[in-house]
């Protein structure tokens, strides 16, 4: 049974493992990140909508802030021992490598690679003002995608993770959700996770980021070394190709 302790924002469970996500860019980080966290306030018996804000308060470490602090023995910024985190990033190699001091189940996330490429060309490039052909933006960001799938895809072999698609997660939140609730070991209760689908939405990402003017993606990096301004949007309105 999970048990809610008494915090402002988070639910603190007890849980002999944390819960890890890696991802490749443009793969719908935030918009998970952000449903699993109303999810996991939900079933702790707390409904109301937790934003982007709140999430970055309870769960701030990704892999680099978290192996960081350990170093540094921070740990004003770490949850309690035997208090389930959950701890995010884009890099895959600290998870077969096993840097990470702790076991827990792994959810992987990753774009259809025409629909990535279409997708950073409006990013990268068009929204910066920046001119490139088709093969110029295949060029430059299918190499690294090629390389992070493939490590992605040894994990599912070795460490059992769980390999989503964002399509999947655009076009059925709550069904997806369901798949990462059950790998995590979570309680799966189907209206839950369709009220944590609804307050994990792209709009409550991109409320964040119109609050803000940027998205928060790494708690290491300043704020607005994250995106480069309002005219560049991180979040657009999800669709597949964006």
């Amino acid at each position: 049974m999970l048990k809610q302790y008494n915090v402002p924002v988070a639910p603190r469970m007890p849980s002999p493992y944390n819960l890890l996500l890696a991802t490749i860019p443009k793969s719908g980080t935030n918009l998970l990140r952000v449903s699993l966290f109303n999810y996991l306030c939900h079933i702790n018996g707390d409904l109301r909508e937790k934003t982007c804000d709140h999430m970055v308060q309870a769960f701030p470490n990704n892999f680099n802030s978290y192996l960081e602090k350990r170093a540094r023995a921070a740990e004003d910024t770490l949850l309690p021992p035997g208090c389930l985190d959950f701890i995010y990033g884009h890099k895959v190699g600290p998870l077969k490598r096993r840097r990470l001091p702790f076991v827990g189940p792994v959810v992987l996330v990753a774009r259809n690679p025409l629909d990535y490429i279409v997708s950073s060309k409006f990013y990268f490039f068009l929204n910066r003002g920046i001119e490139i052909d088709n093969a110029g933006v295949i060029r430059s960001r299918l190499p690294p995608f090629i390389a992070k799938y493939l490590k992605m895809l040894s994990l599912v072999d070795e460490e059992h993770a769980l390999l989503l698609s964002y399509e999947d997660l655009f076009e059925n939140p709550s069904k997806t959700l369901a798949k990462v609730a059950e790998h995590y070991g979570l309680p799966v209760d189907h209206g839950l996770l369709e009220l944590a689908a609804k307050h994990g939405s792209i709009r409550a990402a991109r409320e964040f980021e119109n609050k803000y003017g940027q998205m928060h993606i790494g708690t290491e990096r300043k704020r607005e070394t994250v995106s480069v301004s309002r005219s560049v949007p991180f979040v657009c309105d999800g669709r597949i190709g964006q």
